[in-house]
């Protein structure tokens, strides 16, 4: 393939990926031309909006499922976090108990020796 149909080839696709924004773009504002009716009475110069009811509560319950979707995936990921959280106390937790059993064997041995090199100072 030559460096020209390269090229070639490749402004195709940006054209056509272009159009297909603009088809949606369109479509979009279409839409939004169609739910929102504007008129306009002259005498009292004032402007009533009227809103075209189906294509709202379709937009809301878009809308509502996004958030939905959003708040589980929020919900998710603090779960896990939450869980690293605790197993990370849980984890220092149960190292400080060790420790505080190992020290309390560590005196349970240590005061009778202490108690017993006591008496032979006194006896001496």
């Amino acid at each position: 393939m030559t460096v020209r149909q390269e090229y070639e080839r490749k402004s195709e696709e940006l054209l056509n990926s272009f159009k297909k924004r603009q088809k949606a773009i369109r479509r979009e504002f279409h839409d939004v031309r169609k739910a929102v009716s504007i008129v306009c009475t002259t005498s009292s110069l004032t402007t009533v909006i009227v809103l075209n009811p189906y294509i709202i509560t379709q937009d809301i319950k878009r809308i509502e499922t996004r958030k939905d979707a959003h708040i589980l995936r929020l919900m998710s990921r603090h779960q896990q976090v939450f869980d690293e959280i605790k197993n990370f106390y849980r984890d220092i937790t149960h190292n400080n108990l060790d420790l505080i059993k190992s020290l309390k064997v560590n005196i349970v041995i240590l005061v009778p020796a202490h108690h017993t090199r006591q008496c032979t100072v006194q006896i001496s």
